[in-house]
Order: C-alpha cells, then sequence, then structure tokens
C-alpha cells in the first residue's frame, strides 16, 4: 500500500489545510488578551505574597522556603504567558516539523517499496 493512500485515507481526520493549521484570528485576540489580564492578576498576587513573606523572613519568623517556591511559580507564569501569546508561531514551527518528518518518512518509504 502506498504511503500518500494511507495518509488520504486519514484526511478526512487531520485539521490541517494546504497552508498549514488554520486560525481564528478572534480566538488569537482572546487568548492574548486573556492571557495578558490573567498573567498580570496572578503576577500581581504573587509579588505581593513574595514581598509579604520577605518581610516576614526578615523579621525571623518566616522560612526562605515559601518565597524560592513563590518566586519559581511567577518565573513558571511568565513563561506560560509568553507560550499563549506566542501560540501562532509555536502552531507554525510544529506544523513544519511535522511537515518535514512526513517527508522524511515518505521518502524512506518510497526508497524501500518502489
Amino acid at each position: 500500500m502506498n504511503v500518500m493512500t494511507t495518509i488520504a485515507s486519514f484526511a478526512p481526520y487531520m485539521a490541517l489545510s494546504g497552508n498549514g493549521p488554520t486560525e481564528s484570528s478572534f480566538m488569537t485576540g482572546v487568548v492574548q488578551w486573556a492571557a495578558g489580564i490573567g498573567g498580570a492578576i496572578i503576577a500581581l498576587f504573587l509579588i505581593y505574597a513574595i514581598v509579604k513573606d520577605g518581610i516576614a523572613y526578615a523579621k525571623g519568623s518566616g522560612s526562605v522556603f515559601p518565597i524560592i517556591g513563590k518566586v519559581l511559580f511567577l518565573i513558571l507564569c511568565i513563561g506560560l504567558i509568553f507560550i499563549a501569546i506566542k501560540y501562532q508561531e509555536l502552531g507554525n514551527t510544529a506544523s513544519n516539523i511535522a511537515d518535514q518528518g512526513v517527508n522524511v518518512v515518505q521518502g524512506e518509504a518510497n526508497t524501500i517499496m518502489p
């Protein structure tokens, strides 16, 4: 069975067009807005908690480990915000990598089974 015939049989289940994944500009705007606003609110709460724990630690009644945990979580949240804002570029990159992988498999399959 030809590789292209196999891929074509799965075509109705694939959500990709010939130019890569399609996108909704409305949903892109919603994701970017939610990531910006939601991330800012979470970051403000985390900064407040870090400062509060820092003051308690400076007075001698707190521990440094909750501060370190909250700082690491803040860094993680900032990374997730950047991913949410740039998800379209990440999707296009993943699509290109998948296309290259399919081309390599098809080329190798054609050399094995001419």
